[in-house]
């Protein structure tokens, strides 16, 4: 059982590289290993390249599909991972957590994917997925379907509610992205600047 963490997007959004942007005293790449150590292990980050980061307690590889989105990243980061269930998230979720990890890893049985849907819709990232669950996404890659959220829904898929999530995650924080320089603004509690 291990854990794939997605570093590799450009973050065009937020004009520089999430994974180095700091919270609580560390970075949130090094945030999210930390947070996934508590679950499982190995941990693997897929990111741009081999080496472009050096997280204590993860190994990091290249992207074999760069540019094309999470589908990608996962796809290499399954590959990686080899035989099992294995957890995948995202770098730029620094509030997730570990409970919420370990309630899909409990609850998807012989399901290729446990993940939850959310008022914002499908958790393609912050899911569990079995390696059996690699060929569906690889052909779903390989039709032209990039999209991760799509592809999903090509697996058999346990689905999880707002109500599971709360359960463990009563804040419901755990899905929350740092997409931009406002998101990351309102995570440090700071005032974003007036236009």
């Amino acid at each position: 059982m291990a854990s794939i963490i997605l570093a590799g997007g450009p973050s065009s959004r937020m004009g520089q590289d999430k994974a180095m942007l700091m919270f609580n005293g560390q970075t949130l790449l090094e945030r999210a290993v930390r947070i996934a150590a508590d679950v499982s292990q190995p941990i693997w980050v897929v990111a741009d390249r081999a080496g472009h980061y050096h997280p204590t307690g993860a190994f990091v590889i290249g992207d074999e599909h760069l540019g094309v989105g999470p589908l990608g990243g996962l796809i290499t980061g399954l590959k990686a991972a080899g035989p099992g269930i294995h957890i995948a998230m995202a770098c730029d979720t620094p509030l997730m957590e570990p409970k919420v990890l370990s309630l899909l890893l409990s609850k998807i049985g012989k399901y290729d994917a446990a993940l939850f849907n959310l008022e914002d819709g499908l958790q393609p990232l912050g899911a569990v997925y079995r390696d059996k669950a690699l060929p569906a996404l690889i052909a779903s890659y390989e039709a032209g379907n990039r999209a991760l959220h799509a592809a999903v829904k090509s697996l058999k898929t346990l689905i999880l509610d707002t109500g599971d999530l709360l359960h463990v995650d009563p804040e419901g924080l755990s899905f929350t992205n740092i997409n931009d320089l406002d998101d990351y603004a309102d995570l440090l509690g700071e005032p974003k600047e007036e236009l």
